[in-house]
């Protein structure tokens, strides 16, 4: 028994010391910036940084204090993007008062640096997270700071952190030409684009003809088929409805159904924020019969279970919601998009007179994929067209990586 006690003591142990080498052996960008390699990219240079809460080092210290801390180099002009920099804010944003350094907003009356803004900058230092979608705006931001940067001939550095969503599946459609230069949706990319913020950045100034004067400082020892779960650095929300990795899987997996008739869960904690869906409109009777069907689907990795809730903001505020709650039993079983269309066919099934899938298609940015599963088109059949159209993007995607 003593033995056993002892084994048990020191698997626990190793598992621990596992943990704890996993949890430093990531390095994020910032964590990079100032070591001998890479901080001559910003000794004696006046920076603006592109930055908001969520953009912290390994450490759990906010870029912007890393850098307002650094003696070699100061900070004159601080960007935010959607949702200011406090990550809490769900309408547009407005410009910050400071006395010492000007904090201008990238989500209100301008999404994009003015030449005034950035004079004087002798450096765009870009650190936000994001979370591997095309209709996630901070790729956006990325896209019109790059194009600022090279518009007022300022050097722009890239400080790379993992792509929650692993860099190995790319799936979802191309974006249509007719959605090109939409704030959720800015390139023609596919929806899960399987690239880092430093890789997208080279992707847009290769293919794209941004030709900014780029450096990306890279992440030490991420592996692409890393899911955010299995990287054990610490989640901070990059916006205020996905305060959890768990949810910023299911925006991936359904996050164009918020722009159908349908509450998602958002409340004042957005605590069930993309974890369940639902309407007025729905009786209880048919969101019990909706949830059967879905779990007849016997989708891998996902159950459904009827719920009904009242939402206390967003959408259908203060009215009684029957629909479904989704719980993930398995991650890495999931395949997101043979998930997303037959979940989406059995919605049109059931409630299309309600439902107009039509509301989806800025992010999903094909109206053809909208159409085809309208039609009931078999997911595989769909899916494989997907492919087709990503070929190139496919091609092109190979030249920019920087992670195995």
């Amino acid at each position: 028994m003593r033995k056993l006690f002892y084994l048990f003591c020191v698997v626990i142990q190793m598992l621990t010391q596992f943990s704890v080498y996993a949890n430093k052996s990531i390095l994020l960008g910032v964590d990079r910036l100032l070591t001998p390699e890479y901080s001559h990219l910003i000794k004696n240079k006046k920076i603006a940084i592109v930055a908001n809460n969520a953009s912290l080092d390994r450490q759990g210290r906010s870029t912007v204090d890393v850098l307002k801390n650094y003696s070699d180099s100061k900070v004159v002009a601080i960007f935010t993007p959607e949702h200011g920099f406090s990550v809490s804010e769900d309408d547009k944003v407005s410009d910050q008062d400071s006395a010492s350094i000007p904090v201008y907003s990238l989500y209100g009356p301008r999404k994009s640096p003015t030449t005034e803004q950035l004079s004087g900058v002798d450096v765009i230092v870009f650190d936000l997270e994001t979370v591997g979608l095309r209709y996630y705006t901070y790729i956006t931001t990325l896209a019109l700071v790059m194009k600022a940067a090279q518009q007022e001939n300022i050097p722009i550095i890239v400080l790379d952190r993992v792509n929650p969503l692993g860099g190995k599946i790319v799936s979802g459609a191309m974006l249509d030409e007719k959605y090109l230069g939409n704030f959720a949706g800015y390139y023609q990319i596919p929806t899960r684009y399987g690239l880092t913020m430093g890789e997208l950045a080279q992707y847009y100034n290769r293919y794209f003809n941004i030709n900014a004067d780029l450096k990306v400082v890279p992440l030490k020892n991420w592996k692409r088929h890393l899911l955010f779960n299995e990287t054990h650095l610490p989640w901070h929300a990059p916006s205020p409805a996905l305060p959890t990795f768990e949810q910023a899987y299911l925006y991936g997996l359904f996050g164009p159904f918020e722009s159908l008739q349908l509450a998602v869960g958002r409340s004042q904690t957005n605590k069930e924020a993309f974890r369940q869906f639902g309407a007025p409109w729905m009786s209880l009777a048919e969101a019990i019969s909706l949830v059967t069907q879905l779990n007849k689907l016997k989708l891998s990795g996902i159950q459904f279970q009827t719920i009904s809730w009242t939402p206390d903001r967003a959408k259908y505020e203060k009215q009684l919601c029957h629909g479904f709650s989704v719980k993930i039993t398995n991650l890495k079983e999931i395949n997101s998009a043979k998930t997303f269309i037959a979940v989406s066919e059995v919605l049109h099934e059931k409630f299309q007179n309600k439902l107009k899938l039509s509301g989806m298609d800025g992010m999903l940015g094909s109206q053809e994929l909208r159409r085809a599963i309208e039609n009931h088109e078999p997911a595989d059949n769909i899916i494989e067209s997907l492919k087709m159209a990503n070929v190139q993007f496919m091609k092109q995607r190979a030249s920019v990586l920087l992670y195995e």
